[in-house]
């Protein structure tokens, strides 16, 4: 057998909500996220690893709302720093749906500052499907999604910021994105 354990102190936040309601719900902003590694920390100019990554805004979600930019690094929610993808996925599952998270962070090199709503994670978000279903690949690739490879669109702005090439800015970038 396999076990799994839980710790008290979530059961605790999350039993009330069980019980009336009779489901969990997890906050949500519409943004796939990525650790920065070195590599990215260096090729965007950041100063540090502390962070997120936005890899991708879902289209209408409240990150999008909001003005949330593929590249840009969320340092801070709240008052608290982002120290990388967990934190930020704690964070913002734990916000209460409606709730307003002040968001720190870094386009460019710029600081930002912003304010997004939270809303529940609905399975059509982000092109999230039940089990079984098969998700669209982007711009006509035919490898079916379930080979666990997370693709994105190689934009010229992707291009440009990682340095990739000089040539033409076509093709897809693979990410080991987390979505909130």
């Amino acid at each position: 057998g396999i076990g799994f354990a839980i710790p008290i102190n979530v059961v605790k936040k999350l039993l009330p909500e069980l019980k009336t309601k009779g489901r969990v719900t997890r906050g949500f902003i519409g943004v796939g996220i990525n650790n920065i590694d070195e590599r990215v920390q260096k090729q965007l100019g950041l100063k540090s690893d502390k962070g997120a990554l936005v890899v991708n805004v879902a289209p209408n979600s409240p990150a999008a709302k909001a003005g949330l930019q593929p590249y840009d690094v969320i340092k801070d929610i709240n008052g608290k720093e982002i120290d990388n993808v967990h934190t930020l996925l704690n964070l913002v599952g734990d916000a209460k749906v409606g709730e307003t998270l002040k968001l720190k962070m870094l386009r460019e090199g710029q600081p930002i500052n912003t304010v997004v709503k939270v809303t529940d994670r609905a399975s059509d978000q982000l092109g999230v499907e039940e089990e079984g279903e098969e998700r669209p690949m982007p711009q006509g690739l035919s490898v079916p999604h379930d080979i666990g490879l997370n693709l994105s669109d190689l934009t010229p702005q992707l291009a440009r910021q990682l340095e990739l090439f000089d040539g033409p800015k076509k093709g897809v970038v693979r990410s080991e994105e987390q979505h909130v």
